[in-house]
């Protein structure tokens, strides 16, 4: 049986082929050769800024290593002294010395060689002898870099391309050196000059094996553009330059290019003549194309329809060789939605199915998927171990899933750890000032000392009776189990030690310090996560304690003191309420009351929280008072002081720290409101009739129409005055500084309380009874009978 549609469509297309593949050859041609040669000026340029780049930094480097040793080496420094060491008959300090330039020399491969050269008694040491200048090979570059009499000393000097021969009757095999030039002491000179020699040879190696010798070429010229290295043979540059750079370094020039090859200058003089022809071929042979294939494809059109139907009813069977997991039967895996990318890869194949595209086309797409599934799946895997270690610690902490013996050696095997213990507990490590921390170093820095932390505890414990597993809960905390693993090991001494001893090393060798909170020991896995509760309200202390420290919670609970008759004597609720009005009203007894309540505070042992709250407490009082103030005053404390003050009770580590911040802010918005208040013509006047009021308040005339015939003011005026400066109704400043004389003399004397009353201005005892309740909050006797029970 004949082929006449395999033959029909053969000749139909070969033309084309033809046709089209001629003219897209020669198009391609040309123009990969215009954009090869773009290309390699691109990267003959980028290459020779690298190489600028690692020999710059080759050198900063040298010169760097240069100063750190001219300025810490005590050897160094002992032989420029005015008499050397070497003078005394002992020669280990020259050996010594002679040990620390081999050291030197080793640190980079570029330096050839380095000496240093003694002014006072022309003595020369190298790595190898220590001789006198005049049998010194490299005396003539010593003697012209040496300072001239009164003249000054250049400190750092980089030299052009020369020969260094050490001895003076070294004439074979000299090296080509450019050399650093110190001047010893750095910042004065005057004792000796040390010099580096950089070798041009290990230099030009390193250029060699870097750079395709046989295609690019490479040539360094200093300022003066003589050749100091170079990838090019002897004579001028054999090829074209392409690129041209000068060190801002060095000064150096470097110039790099590529052989002379007559392909790469032909194609850089094209034209794009190539390319409007090359697009002319391509529309004339798509029209060709189109019509040829749209008169043949009638056939093979049906045959898609039927595919296409056979498709739609049964859209994967046909196509997938293995079966594809559901979103429902996929594990869930750490941050991948899995069901969202398996029902949009199940849309994409679907709407490749019911589109116009041929079966081939979607067969490959359909492969292409499942191969990225499966990769992808493979990834998932390897994370998902990282991921189920630290959730299974998570939960182990958290209590929320029971973990029997057998799920324990189960994922302890499946982990690689160890499963068996005597007892174990949970320790947490908190980095201090963590704020702190996280704005000073970068990301990576501060993931770097993270990592420290965790190697120093796990090296801590190596060769110790225990085993620890530590993983971070927090960004600034990390969570330690540890178990026991011999019955005669104390598991609350261990712990310590272990803690004590992290600690002590953080402190030393880091720059930051750690406060560590350790829970108590347990028998059974299920006492794991009430050990993680008790380290962590152990931690919670340390507000109170103190940073730099091993919080026990066993200790913790049996020092927890009792209730003190001081504990009943200060009210913090009662400074803070003084103080707000202290403050509103322009008093500066604040500064007073601030003090003896952070004094009480101080004396206090209480966690983090119950400090942040009274913290909050005493913003919310503050931030009331302020209310009644004038608008400049509130939107003030708004937009600038409230907000400082919620920051410093949310970053605060000890209650001193918020101290000393609260203070700061405090006293700034003091000043603050002072500026505000002289602002005002009548705030001086004000201020005396406050003054006045202080002073005659047990004067039962005291009243709104005596200060306007004392101060010769209208009343609303002084009415409206005092209420915009002190944020208080001066009736209510009256009754409050009366009621506040009256609590005094009920707590320090025995009078009735009708003569009380008469003594702070109240004509009847009635009306000093209501007010009193009003104000405090109960009677006048009540008050007394409460207070000195507590007294």
């Amino acid at each position: 049986m004949g082929k006449p549609w395999f033959y029909r469509l053969l000749f139909s297309y070969i033309p084309i082929l033809f046709a089209l593949s001629s003219a897209l050859i020669l198009l391609s041609y040309f123009m990969l050769s215009e954009m090869s040669r773009k290309e390699t000026i691109h990267a003959n340029g980028t290459f020779v800024q690298h190489l600028i780049q690692q020999i710059d930094y080759s050198l900063r480097e040298i010169d760097a290593m240069l100063l750190e040793e001219m300025e810490t080496d005590e050897r160094i420094r002992q032989f420029f002294q005015p008499r050397p060491v070497e003078r005394d008959g002992s020669y280990y300090p020259v050996y010594e010395t002679s040990k620390k330039i081999n050291q030197m020399v080793s640190f980079n491969p570029f330096i050839d060689s380095v000496y240093l050269y003694r002014y006072a008694d022309h003595m020369v040491m190298s790595a190898n002898t220590l001789m006198p200048l005049e049998q010194f090979g490299d005396r003539t570059f010593i003697e012209e870099k040496r300072p001239r009499a009164g003249g000054a000393a250049q400190l750092y000097e980089l030299s052009d391309k020369r020969h260094y021969r050490e001895f003076r009757h070294q004439e074979l095999f000299p090296s080509a050196v450019v050399s650093i030039v110190r001047q010893y002491p750095m910042l004065e000179g005057g004792q000796g000059m040390v010099v580096v020699n950089i070798s041009l040879t290990a230099i030009e190696r390193m250029l060699s094996e870097l750079s395709e010798g046989s295609i690019s070429f490479v040539d360094v010229r200093d300022r003066s553009d003589n050749p100091i290295i170079g990838l090019r043979g002897q004579g001028e540059l054999s090829g074209t330059v392409l690129s041209e750079y000068a060190s801002p370094y060095t000064g150096w020039v470097y110039k790099g290019g590529v052989r002379d090859v007559q392909l790469f200058r032909f194609a850089s003089v094209l034209s794009y003549v190539w390319v409007g022809g090359g697009l002319l071929a391509i529309l004339a042979g798509a029209i060709w194309l189109t019509f040829v294939t749209r008169r043949n494809y009638r056939p093979i059109e049906a045959l898609i329809h039927r595919i296409q139907a056979h498709s739609q009813q049964r859209p994967y069977e046909p196509y997938s060789p293995t079966p594809v997991l559901s979103p429902k039967s996929q594990p869930p895996k750490a941050g991948t939605d899995n069901k969202a990318s398996d029902s949009g890869g199940l849309r994409k194949i679907r709407r490749a199915e019911r589109s116009d595209t041929d079966e081939f086309g979607f067969i490959g797409q359909t492969f292409d998927r499942l191969l990225e599934q499966s990769n992808t799946y493979k990834q998932m895997q390897r994370e998902d171990a990282l991921f189920r270690r630290r959730h299974f610690f998570a939960e182990l902490l958290e209590g929320s899933k029971p973990v029997d013996e057998e799920e324990w050696a189960r994922e302890l095997q499946r982990f690689d750890l160890p499963e068996g213990f005597q007892e174990l507990g949970v320790v947490i490590y908190e980095l201090d000032h963590y704020n702190r921390l996280a704005a000073t170093y970068s990301y990576r820095d501060f993931h770097l000392l993270k990592f420290v932390l965790s190697s120093v505890i796990q090296e801590v414990a190596e060769g110790r009776p225990v085993h620890i597993w530590t993983e971070w809960i927090e960004q600034h905390r990390l969570a330690a189990l540890v178990r026991t693993t011999d019955e005669e090991a104390d598991w609350e001494e261990q712990a310590a030690l272990q803690a004590e001893q992290v600690r002590s090393w953080v402190e030393s060798n880091l720059a930051f310090t750690v406060t560590i909170g350790i829970g108590p020991a347990e028998q059974r896995l299920a006492g794991v996560s009430g050990s993680y509760a008790k380290a962590l309200e152990a931690l919670a202390y340390k507000s109170g304690l103190g940073l730099n420290r091993v919080i026990r919670y066993d200790e913790l609970a049996s020092a927890a003191p009792g209730v003190s008759r001081s504990d009943l004597a200060f009210d913090p609720f009662t400074f803070i309420q003084r103080l707000a009005i202290a403050f509103r009203t322009g008093k500066p007894e604040w500064r007073e009351l601030y003090e003896r309540l952070f004094d009480g505070l101080a004396e206090r042992r209480w966690t983090r929280d119950e400090y942040e709250h009274l913290l909050t407490l005493l913003v919310q009082h503050l931030e009331r008072e302020f209310t009644l103030l004038p608008s400049e005053v509130a939107e003030f404390w708004q937009s600038q002081t409230q907000p400082a003050l919620l920051e410093a009770r949310d970053t605060f580590d000890l209650i001193g720290d918020a101290r000393e911040a609260f203070l700061g802010i405090l006293t700034t918005f003091w000043e603050r409101l002072a500026e505000l208040r002289s602002d005002h013509s009548h705030h001086a006047l004000i201020v005396e009739v406050r003054q006045y009021i202080a002073e005659e308040y047990a004067n039962p005339d005291m009243s709104l129409n005596h200060l306007c015939d004392r101060f010769g003011l209208n009343g609303k005026y002084v009415s409206r005055l005092f209420k915009e400066t002190f944020g208080e109704k001066l009736v209510d400043y009256l009754m409050r500084i009366r009621i506040e004389a009256s609590q005094r003399l009920l707590l320090t004397t025995e009078l009735s309380i009708q003569d009380i009353a008469v003594s702070v201005g109240y004509a009847h005892d009635i009306s000093f009874i209501r007010a009193f309740k009003k104000l405090v909050g109960t009677t006048p006797g009540d008050y007394r009978k409460q207070h000195v029970h507590i007294g």
